[in-house]
């Protein structure tokens, strides 16, 4: 589930592995139906994935990356990473503190509230349930929701200088950058 960008044409494919079945016959490049670029995917089963990217960009596609439909994200910040818990139960985080959640698979995103509001860029973001996610971003920021991101708090990475740009958790309590 690799996203590249072809730099002389700025068109973006998204690769897909469509099963264990054909991992050994290789990657099957998809067109994503934008020429925005694309930074983050996420799949919750062999069909069901969500690309997010430049300018809101979110696209869903339902049969392995076949075909793409954009949705309507609301923004227009870059959005650097998505994590869904479920098919319907998704996260998006990006530049100038955006978190988007949906509850639908994406048919309609909700805005919530960084503790840090629009200072901080958010680069990634992991939830191990529907309810207990963690986020992180510029300067060291660690952030983290125990209620589906109704209400977001700063956690002290001990870091200040430095961009957290990738983390994982596997159960509520552990995880890493």
């Amino acid at each position: 589930m690799n996203i590249i960008r072809h730099s002389a044409s700025m068109i973006v494919t998204v690769l897909v592995c469509l099963s264990e079945a054909y991992a050994q016959s290789g990657w099957f490049s998809q067109s994503s139906s934008t020429n925005n670029d694309l930074f983050g995917v996420f799949f919750t089963d062999v069909n069901t994935g969500t690309a997010v990217g430049d300018s809101g960009t979110i696209l869903r596609t339902s049969n392995g990356g076949t075909n793409w439909t954009m949705q309507t994200s609301g923004t227009l910040n870059l959005l650097q990473s998505v994590c869904f818990t479920d098919a319907s139960t998704g996260t998006v985080v990006g530049k100038n503190g955006t978190i988007l959640r949906t509850t639908n698979g994406g048919v309609s995103w909700t805005a919530q509230t960084s503790p840090f509001g629009s200072t901080k860029n958010l680069w990634q973001a992991s939830f191990t349930d529907t309810n207990t996610g963690t986020g992180v971003g510029d300067d060291g920021i660690i952030i983290r929701t125990t209620n589906g991101g109704a209400n977001w708090t700063s956690q002290t990475s001990g870091l200040t200088i430095t961009v957290l740009d990738g983390v994982h958790f596997i159960d509520a309590n552990n995880g890493a950058e």
